[in-house]
């Protein structure tokens, strides 16, 4: 990662404790949603920085590498955060590189005007190398160590006779003057290089060079980017394949191909503040501000991030680098006070479940039902991978009876399964989809509440006859009624019984009593009241769910019946 050339603002990360590695775990529902993938813990780091320039993984010696401008230092981590080695006294230390062999680190030394070797495992110092110019940018390719400096300067250390050039243009140099470039080496290609302009120009040339000969040559060029795309840079890599060129900063990458530099595509974010490419094709880059940082991992060949990592960064996001050849990715955070936090995440491109898409399913209907109807319901799936078979069952109400499985089968060119069942009780009917290598599994319910069957006789009347439109029993004063309610039938379940008078030219509340039904779903009992004759009254029988003894059933309402008296 190339950061900015300057001193680290932002809060100290409050302190964090847990082990080091986490294996990345989670899953997605839908195209557009990437997996989250589980941040480690930070681990606070023993040194103190006041800057960082460049950050890079030494998979050999399982470090993580870090240059320290500010205080020309180079300080190499373990994984745990402890401190292995220091390297001092290297005035503006920039950039740093691995050899092939990870037994050396080079580093960048800007005011010295020189690139120094140090021993990988203890940081001493193996020899210094004179360059052209202030270097700033280490690249390596094979037994060549291209640099870039201060000036708009670019250059090569022959590692293998210890002499550096700096290239020659032909013409005009296009970065003449401009304080730093940024560079990168194809992986597919140790001789093709690319150079562009760094941090603090809006956009600037771009352009791609032959290094097989004795000199460079320049084979493409752009003179600047579409401001659309991105601006400020602060990355330059290839990707895995070698085949495109991308290039990070504000707004986002641009994608350019790595044979023309024509621009090929472009990840919109709102700024790129680090970018590198991993060994299997996968890239991450770091989208954020001072205080939270989210990391968005980038399968190869796409532009579009399937993973995210949220860190809580209390320093912001200083560098972060892979593993090379590895699975593993190192970010560092550094606040203002010189505390930094190390997070070293285990393979967040591995073992994750391919995000699973949600099927479209439906079943109808839901609705209310007399007693004992006979129902069909109807599942619709939608579009799934491989699998297009549907289960329909029936969880009825309360825990005498078992969910049981009404149906299983294929769904029809329509995507359609349809069943029967005989509702006796509140019934929730449930379509299930087991899932696919595509497609979730998922279930849906339609709801059937289902009435009780309820009814009221009245015995003891001497006839009956219509009063209007309402058919009326009659009874002599001197009879009292008998009022049976007729319920369906279950454990402590009870009737209400409810009583209304006409009074005031509508029916009003005469009486309402619960009885306990009788195992054949039956309770009777005598109506008996004064002042009767000529009064008209009407009694039901209902069922109230949750008060009615159980909750088996729907509130139901019984049909009226109608009485009065004579003489």
């Amino acid at each position: 990662m190339k950061s900015a050339r300057a001193v680290i603002a932002a809060t100290v990360l409050a302190g964090v404790t847990g082990t080091l590695f986490y294996v990345v775990t989670g899953t997605a529902t839908a195209e557009t949603v990437p997996v989250q993938v589980t941040a480690p813990p930070a681990r606070k780091t023993t040194a103190k920085f006041t800057s960082v320039d460049r950050v890079i993984v030494d998979k050999a010696h399982r470090r993580v590498l870090v240059s320290d401008p500010s205080a020309g230092k180079v300080v190499a981590l373990n994984y745990d955060g402890t401190t292995a080695a220091t390297a001092t006294g290297l005035t503006q230390v920039n950039g740093l590189a691995l050899s092939a062999d990870s037994n050396t680190v080079y580093a960048a030394v800007r005011d010295e005007a020189s690139i120094v070797a140090l021993r990988a495992d203890t940081l001493a110092e193996i020899k210094t190398f004179p360059v052209y110019g202030s270097p700033t940018e280490l690249v390596r390719a094979g037994s060549r160590l291209w640099y870039a400096a201060r000036g708009g300067v670019f250059g090569v250390l022959d590692l293998a006779t210890g002499e550096a050039r700096a290239h020659e243009f032909e013409d005009l140099n296009p970065w003449e003057g401009m304080n730093d470039l940024l560079i990168a080496v194809s992986p597919t290609n140790p001789n093709l290089l690319a150079v562009t302009t760094g941090p603090g120009i809006t956009s600037g040339a771009i352009a791609l060079f032959d290094t097989s000969g004795t000199t460079e040559r320049q084979i493409a060029y752009r003179s600047n980017l579409n401001f659309d795309y991105v601006i400020n840079f602060r990355d330059l890599r290839f990707t895995a394949d070698g085949a495109t060129l991308m290039v990070a900063g504000e707004k986002g990458i641009a994608y350019l191909s790595a044979t023309d530099l024509a621009v090929t595509g472009n990840k919109a974010m709102n700024s790129s503040v680090a970018l590198d490419v991993a060994s299997n094709g996968w890239f991450a880059t770091a989208n954020g501000g001072p205080y939270s940082v989210s990391v968005q991992f980038v399968p190869a060949g796409s532009t579009t991030h399937t993973r995210v990592m949220e860190l809580s960064a209390g320093g912001g996001l200083s560098g972060m680098a892979w593993e090379p050849g590895g699975a593993r990715l190192a970010a560092l955070t550094v606040s203002t006070l010189g505390e930094s936090s190390l997070y070293v995440v285990e393979e967040p491109t591995k073992d994750v479940p391919a995000p699973l898409l949600t099927p479209s399913l439906t079943l109808t209907p839901s609705a209310v039902y007399a007693y004992g109807t006979t129902a069909t319901f109807t599942a619709t799936l939608g579009k799934t991978a491989t699998n297009r078979v549907v289960e329909i069952w029936a969880d009825p109400a309360g825990t005498d009876q078992p969910n049981r499985l009404l149906k299983r089968a294929t769904a029809d060119k329509a995507g359609k399964v349809s069943t029967t069942f005989k509702l006796t009780r509140t019934t929730n009917i449930v379509a299930k989809f087991t899932g696919d290598a595509g497609y979730q599994a998922r279930s849906v319910i339609a709801y059937a509440r289902t009435r009780v069957s309820a009814s009221t006789a009245l015995t003891r009347h001497y006839k009956t006859a219509k009063m209007g439109t309402l058919s009326y029993q009659y009874f002599r004063s001197s009879a009292d009624p008998l009022v049976t309610q007729t319920m369906t039938a279950a454990t402590n379940r009870k009737v209400r019984t409810t009583i209304e008078v006409w009074s005031g030219s509508k029916w009003v509340l005469w009486s309402g009593r619960d009885t306990k039904l009788s195992s054949a779903g039956k309770a009777s009992f005598t109506f008996v009241t004064g002042a009767k004759v000529g009064k008209k009254f009407r009694v039901r029988a209902d069922y109230v769910t949750g008060t009615s003894g159980d909750s088996l059933n729907y509130t139901t309402a019984g049909a009226w019946k109608y009485f009065t008296y004579t003489k």
